[in-house]
């Protein structure tokens, strides 16, 4: 009998020292002798405790600035929102702070974080800027805010590359170039647009020695009925893709090699891409000409060997309507000058020598 007394002794001896092992306590800056053990003896950072051997860490409020993404592991808790009683808070989610130093995620969740908020982060090329939850982890009790996923939010000038994501024009080189798919010219400033509508891209290099807009039996008719009078109503134009469409699905493509060049583009030779890229309507080459000075400084990254679009005429889908047949024969453009500088916007003749144009698609 006392020796099955002292058996019973030890075993809760065990599972007491193993659960006090198991928790840990954090506070900004860290005390005492911070092993974690107490409170008194807080660690100042949440991968320390974890990595310490918390199985459940209590984090007392206040902001952590992290230098990496937070992991929390598969079977591990960790909780914020504590004051300095010891005990939860009202109002603890709101001051118990994860803040991102720098671009990376805020945190990646296998086990349960439960009460903070979470901000600065950005993933790129990733989803979840701020949390990425793991089947089987679990967020609760979290405000996320101020965060970015790099894949959706790219700047005007950055990359896509050829894999989905996206390249910051600082981290750009000549040696990213074979990856490149186009660069990034208009951002939609709807944070909840869906893929495909999320912004645009013009390909890294024009079309050049493109003949004419568009054939003899092409030039005297409306091709993408795409018309209008002024460049004022044709500024507000942005529908390139249904334009280049239509000349497709009217079998007048032949006609139009301006918009037959850009529906063939494959973006150096990746049969993929094939059928994703089209001719501009006026209104989204004015967004990529208003945007010119930082596309140049990412072709000038891509192309260390000077690349420019000297004396390039750039044409639009969108036509001009007019009252008679002649003034039927028309469509937007803009020339770029030898002074590295975009010239006015102009008419074309769809019959007359066009030097170039260039293929724009959507993410």
């Amino acid at each position: 009998m006392i020796k099955k007394i002292g058996l019973v002794f030890i075993g809760l001896l065990i599972m007491v020292t193993v659960g006090e092992a198991q928790l840990r306590y954090v506070v900004p800056g860290g005390s005492g002798t911070r092993d974690g053990s107490s409170w008194e003896n807080a660690m100042a950072g949440i991968k320390e405790a974890i990595n310490g051997g918390g199985k459940k860490v209590l984090v007392r409020w206040g902001t952590y600035a992290l230098t990496e993404e937070l992991v929390v592991p598969s079977g591990v808790e960790v909780s914020g929102g504590y004051g300095s009683d010891g005990e939860r808070q009202s109002g603890g989610t709101e001051m118990t702070v994860l803040q991102a130093t720098a671009k990376f995620r805020v945190a990646r969740v296998e086990g349960i974080l439960d009460g903070f908020t979470i901000c600065g982060g950005i993933a790129a090329g990733e989803n979840g800027g701020g949390v990425y939850v793991v089947s089987g982890g679990t967020v609760r009790n979290c405000i996320v805010r101020n965060n970015y996923a790099g894949r959706y939010y790219p700047r005007v000038g950055d990359v896509q590359l050829r894999d989905g994501s996206f390249l910051r024009m600082e981290e750009l080189t000549a040696a990213d170039e074979p990856r490149v798919r186009g660069i990034v010219f208009w951002i939609n400033p709807d944070p909840d647009a869906v893929e495909g509508n999320r912004g645009w891209l013009v390909s890294k290099y024009p079309i050049v020695h493109l003949g004419v807009w568009a054939g003899t039996d092409g030039a005297d008719i409306q091709v993408t009925d795409a018309t209008f009078e002024t460049w004022k109503e044709a500024v507000e134009d942005t529908m390139g893709w249904s334009h280049c469409q239509k000349v497709k699905a009217s079998g007048r493509l032949g006609y139009v090699p301006a918009i037959q060049k850009c529906l063939e583009y494959d973006v150096g030779g990746w049969a993929e891409e094939k059928g994703k890229w089209y001719l501009p309507a006026l209104g989204q080459l004015r967004c990529l000409v208003a945007e010119y000075a930082l596309l140049e400084r990412t072709w000038k990254k891509i192309f260390p060997v000077d690349f420019s679009f000297i004396n390039l005429v750039c044409c639009s889908s969108s036509e001009v309507m007019g009252t008679g047949p002649e003034d039927m024969r028309y469509v937007w453009a803009v020339e770029f000058t030898n002074q590295r500088q975009w010239g006015t916007l102009s008419k074309v003749y769809k019959g007359s020598g066009v030097t170039g144009c260039i293929s724009v698609t959507s993410f």
